[in-house]
């Protein structure tokens, strides 16, 4: 059996949205991140995993 999982991003300008897919304590997970109002779309079957968590930005260091 695939599952389909769409992710809609709708998050404040200094957050974005990460996307993680892989099996379950996986270190070699793939990642994708979502800006406000971008879309993502995965499937997952057998062992994979999609793990979906709101981050803050991470912010440029001063020059």
């Amino acid at each position: 059996m695939t599952t389909s999982v769409k992710v809609s991003a709708h998050c404040a300008s200094n957050k974005q949205v990460v996307v993680t897919r892989g099996a379950p304590g996986a270190e070699n997970a793939e990642a994708t991140i979502l800006q406000d109002g971008e879309s993502f779309e995965q499937v997952v079957y057998d062992d994979l995993e999609i793990s979906v968590k709101e981050v803050l930005k991470p912010t440029a260091p001063a020059a």
